[in-house]
């Protein structure tokens, strides 16, 4: 049996915990199940039941990555799905499995997104970047986490599911025919507890028992007593009986003001008991309205109030709400159904997950092949070098001097054409890293061999090769990327957020620079130009910082220049109108003798952007905080690459197709210059 390690390290791990110890039940007969906390006191009573169970148990000290990672290693756990109770739980557990070598790591988000700093965003969408599969709990969880800006094909929803109740019905001595009102929960102000006692007020003929202990436990107690209410409402603490105490009451009162999909509510259906929730994420995909409940506004106890008198009032229709909600839980909610649909995901990560492994278990890396043996070459190969799951195979250059010199770097082949090297090795991937003028060939051979390929910037020299190439993939399903590294800035991730809830309405675009050495770059045949072989990083940004260009206009200049032999515009500006109604310009020059700046500027209501491929400054009118960006680019984009190449979850930021878009507005900007007049361009395909 392949070893499953299920691991949470919420400081509250009730529900959390549940949840677990049921999906343990439901998977053990088919999988190896492990469950994994830290050694507090808090999870004694989760690590006594999953013993119960006969369940594996690991306790590690502290946050326990060192000794966690440790034993993930030596337990050869084949899957760890860590169990998150809010999104920045887990992150140390997650990291570990992947330092450890756990082939599938996936994690389950059990309440809706809550983070409320940039920062904390970003350490999010990193984490869920080394992430297998991101599960959620329900369908308003999973909204949530899109909003925030993780991709919806990252994730799967598995609703929560529990096992029928079936308990004698307990009511604490309270007599039948005064109606018996339950809530179960920790008190906290998430639960909403003040407003179900401000709700007793207004049932007097009610008995209301509050299950479970937390730190607003003084509070409520003291309202209660503000209330006058200690005759009618009681705070009971944990119990170990609350399916009985489900089966016996009346109603369940589940007044929060979030949840994920509330189990307790699950387990009142499955006992026939009616629930009056508020209408807020994961208790409005549990209660049909009027069918199985009620839902009421959250944060109104005379509404909440009212829903409850509705059904205490009336057991004819209690009973028939409970026998509907019996009959939504066998139907949707069981644990069975949930230990299905999760072994379906880790199935599927399974079947996805590289590197593969041949016949007696070793792992096989991914055989990449270079094509072009240059600068950027140099730079892509010594970051695929440090990933343990990759070789590279092979390199292709015209020049074979250079190609033997990079392939001895790794023990790979060299060939003085790619033709001849996707013929003879066996690859799994290319990197075309040429010169402008040499694309087209590459990539065509790629697709008609059907191996993914990663190109860099930019796509071609000209527009018709690149069109050539993306009709060519079109319906291929082949995993493509290109090297607007940009993107992967964590800087440009924070300016992402930023302008999407203050739209830029000035941009102002540079690329201010000297010439580069080579002698094809001057010329337009090889490079394209300025615009087309460097400024289109600037374009890029601008098109996904501030929105699509929808016309252009641009002039250019050149300088006779006795050092350098060209037909390339060495200055150059275009002005550009954004479908959003922004309005920007982008400059260039290849006259400097030194690199003075690169970058986009943005300009929004209180609000001014810089940014650079090195840092973000953020001006709002309090100094000129500068942060610098903390991450490698190119190894991210990489990493992407190589794991979509894999069969997992595809997290490419710039794939051809969307490359194409930036390119078609840099040649628009390069033939407006040209033909000295304005180009309207189309913004759903980028194309003038």
């Amino acid at each position: 049996m392949r070893h499953v390690c299920l691991l949470t390290d919420s400081p509250e791990p009730s529900g959390v915990g549940a949840h677990m110890l049921t999906l343990a039940a439901e998977l053990r007969g088919r999988w190896r199940i492990s469950l994994v906390a830290p050694a507090f006191e808090k999870y004694s009573a989760l690590a006594r039941q999953a013993l119960r169970l006969e369940l594996e148990v690991f306790r590690h000290e502290g946050d326990g990555a060192g000794g966690l990672e440790s034993w993930l290693r030596q337990a050869s756990v084949a899957i760890l799905h860590v169990h998150a109770g809010v999104a920045w739980e887990g992150h140390g557990a997650v990291l570990a499995g992947r330092r450890a070598g756990v082939p599938i790591v996936v994690r389950t988000e059990h309440l809706p997104q809550l983070i409320t700093t940039n920062d904390q965003r970003a350490e999010h969408r990193a984490l869920v970047r080394q992430l297998d599969r991101l599960i959620c709990v329900s369908d308003g969880v999973a909204r949530s986490y899109v909003a925030s800006g993780v991709p919806a094909d990252w994730i799967t929803v598995v609703r929560n599911g529990t096992r029928c109740v079936d308990a004698v019905p307990q009511r604490l001595g309270i007599p039948p025919e005064l109606p018996l009102v339950l809530a179960v929960g920790r008190l906290t102000e998430q639960k909403g507890l003040d407003l179900l006692i401000d709700a007793a007020v207004e049932l007097p003929g009610a008995q209301v028992v509050i299950v479970g202990e937390g730190p607003l436990e003084a509070e409520l107690r003291a309202q209660i007593v503000e209330r006058d209410l200690t005759d009618r409402v009681r705070l009971c603490g944990p119990r170990d009986d609350v399916a009985a105490l489900l089966a016996g009451a009346d109603a369940l009162a589940l007044p929060s003001q979030f949840e994920g999909l509330p189990l307790v509510a699950l387990e009142a259906m499955s006992a026939g008991t009616p629930v009056v929730g508020t209408r807020v994420c994961g208790v409005e995909e549990v209660i049909v309205d009027g069918v199985t409940g009620r839902l009421v506004p959250p944060g109104d106890s005379s509404a909440l109030a009212r829903g409850l008198a509705e059904v205490i009032g009336s057991p004819a229709l209690g009973a028939a709400w409970g026998e509907a909600g019996r009959r939504r839980h066998r139907e949707s909610f069981t644990a069975a159904r949930m230990g299905h649909e999760t072994a379906a995901v880790y199935d599927d990560a399974l079947r996805r997950s590289g590197p593969r492994r041949s016949r007696r278990g070793r792992v096989t890396p991914t055989r990449i092949g270079f094509v072009g043996a240059g600068v950027i070459a140099n730079r892509h190969l010594a970051n695929l070098l440090e990933f343990p799951d990759v070789e590279i195979a092979a390199v292709a250059d015209p020049a074979e001097e250079r190609a033997r010199a990079l392939a001895g770097r790794c023990g790979a082949a060299a060939y003085g054409d790619h033709e001849s090297m996707i013929v003879r090795e066996r690859l799994d991937a290319l990197y075309i890293c040429v010169p402008p003028y040499a694309h087209g060939a590459p990539e065509l051979a790629a697709i008609e061999a059907n191996l993914p390929f990663f190109v860099e910037k930019p796509l071609a020299a000209d527009l018709e090769t690149a069109e050539t190439v993306a009709c060519e993939l079109e319906g291929r399903g082949l995993a493509t990327g290109a090297g607007y590294h940009w993107r992967y800035l964590d800087v440009y991730e924070h300016a992402r957020e930023l302008l999407a809830d203050n739209p830029a309405r000035l941009a102002l675009g540079y690329w201010l620079d000297a010439t580069p050495p080579p002698s094809w770059w001057v010329q337009r045949e090889h490079s394209g130009g300025q615009t087309v072989e460097q400024t289109t990083h600037v374009l890029d940004l601008a098109r996904t910082l501030v929105g699509e260009v929808v016309s252009v206009y641009a002039v250019g200049a050149r300088t006779e220049r006795a050092d350098r032999d060209g037909d390339i515009d060495d200055v150059s500006t275009a002005t550009l109108q954004f479908e959003t109604g922004a309005v920007g310009s982008v400059s260039s020059t290849c006259l400097l003798n030194w690199p003075h700046r690169i970058g986009l500027h943005t300009f929004s209501p209180s609000l001014v952007i810089e940014l650079s491929e090195f840092e973000l400054m953020v001006d709002v009118g309090r100094g000129r905080p500068v942060t610098p960006s903390q991450v490698d680019p190119f190894v991210l984009e990489d990493r992407d690459f190589v794991d979509a190449v894999q069969g997992k979850p595809n997290r490419i930021r710039t794939p051809y197709d969307d490359a194409l878009r930036t390119h078609r507005l840099a040649c628009a900007v390069d033939r407006s210059a040209l033909e000295g007049r304005p180009l309207e361009l189309d913004p759903a395909a980028g194309r003038a």
